[in-house]
């Protein structure tokens, strides 16, 4: 949750996915409070100037991995690999969402899931979601192990599963679940050799 008086990376994002008036200074001040309001109101939201779960979602969902440094990739593995991606996230069903969680018993953040998941079938991607957005291979029809991307640079990613579903790591209060793909992704990346 954030709110008046909150500062940071994660109020940065909040700024610029606002838009208008709003200087992306990382302060959450006057001028971002009115914009959060106004954007409650809009979208039939409980006008509180809080920027909630529901809040978050209206504007494409929490910026789940902002700060974190990359780690330096290495070759892909064979093209076997996406199912292995698939029955290996499955295995962290049920992890809580943790902002900046890396590993299952530290909980994981959205990025924190996939570069994880990808480690354990010998895949070395990036640690944030907008640098393995630029690593991997941008695809327009996705494969199940494919990540799906949100925003550009991506602010949220989660692993293809089939037609409309992924597994992510969503925000905070959450735990990695199979789910719905709720908003249009941006785009696809694979693993490509």
């Amino acid at each position: 949750t954030v709110r008046f008086g909150s500062t940071g990376a994660v109020v940065v994002e909040l700024q610029k996915r606002l838009g208008g008036n709003v200087l992306a200074d990382g302060v959450f001040g006057p001028a971002t409070l009115a914009s959060v309001r106004a954007l409650q109101t809009s979208k039939g939201l409980p006008v509180t100037g809080v920027v909630d779960d529901a809040t978050w979602a209206a504007i494409g969902g929490f910026p789940c991995d902002i700060a974190h440094p990359p780690t330096t990739p290495e070759p892909p593995a064979d093209g076997t690999v996406g199912q292995r991606i698939i029955d290996t996230a499955k295995q962290y069903l049920g992890i809580p969402y943790v902002w900046g969680g890396a590993t299952p018993s530290g909980g994981f953040d959205c990025s924190g899931l996939t570069q994880y998941v990808y480690a354990k079938v010998g895949l070395s991607i990036p640690r944030v979601a907008s640098a393995q957005q630029r690593f991997l291979t941008k695809v327009s029809t996705p494969q199940p192990g494919d990540l799906v991307f949100f925003g550009s640079p991506a602010y949220h990613v989660g692993i293809w599963v089939s037609e409309g579903r992924m597994i992510a790591a969503p925000y905070p209060g959450q735990v990695v679940r199979l789910q719905p793909i709720y908003n249009t992704p941006t785009g696809f990346g694979r693993f490509v050799s």
